[in-house]
């Protein structure tokens, strides 16, 4: 089941995704409600879709203050295993998936911002991406028991202004496609401990 945010693009375009990848999979999806973001709604659309479809054990929210809910609604059910996952990487529910009570948080898009500006700096100075390509893309990261711990170096970071992000300008690389990624910004932080 899945539980959306609200009527809208953005809603609409997490679900979307979530409906195709679904499809590739073979996987049926029982159903979707809005939550309008909000947990506590979350939990009661949650309750009723589980005496709906008492066999379905996956819940995938658009948020991660969602997932809480979904979370919250499942506590009641006893000696079944669920599988809830959300977006956002709240730290809350980080430290959920570490204990093993949430499945997954997929995140990133807060970097948006960031990435927005290095494509302007390039542009600004020249670099021909931007005439060639009318969007950028970058893949958001999933967060999961296995590689929590990997992740706990963003918390670590309170001045984000001393990254090299001029690492990933294309300019000072050679570099066809833009390399928005946490790897790289781990790497960044590895190279440079005194950062954390």
């Amino acid at each position: 089941m899945a539980i959306n945010g609200h009527y809208g693009t953005e809603s609409d375009t997490r679900s979307n995704g979530l409906s195709h990848y679904l499809r590739t999979q073979h996987v049926e999806l029982e159903q979707v409600v809005y939550a309008n973001w909000n947990k506590t709604e979350a939990t009661e659309k949650v309750r009723r879709l589980l005496h709906r479809y008492p066999q379905t054990n996956v819940i995938w929210c658009a948020s991660d203050l969602m997932a809480l809910g979904a979370l919250d609604a499942v506590k009641e059910k006893s000696g079944k295993r669920y599988f809830i996952g959300g977006i956002d990487w709240l730290d809350d529910n980080l430290r959920l998936i570490e204990q093993g009570r949430l499945t997954a948080s997929v995140g990133g898009h807060f970097m948006m911002g960031a990435w927005a500006l290095i494509s302007l700096v390039d542009h600004h100075n020249g670099h021909p991406y931007l005439q060639t390509h009318h969007e950028i893309k970058f893949k958001l990261g999933v967060i999961t028991n296995q590689n929590v711990t990997s992740y706990h170096w963003l918390s670590d970071i309170t001045d984000w202004s001393v990254i090299p992000f001029d690492a990933f300008l294309l300019r000072n690389t050679r570099n066809a496609e833009y390399r928005f990624d946490f790897d790289t910004l781990q790497t960044l932080l590895t190279e440079k401990p005194a950062l954390h």
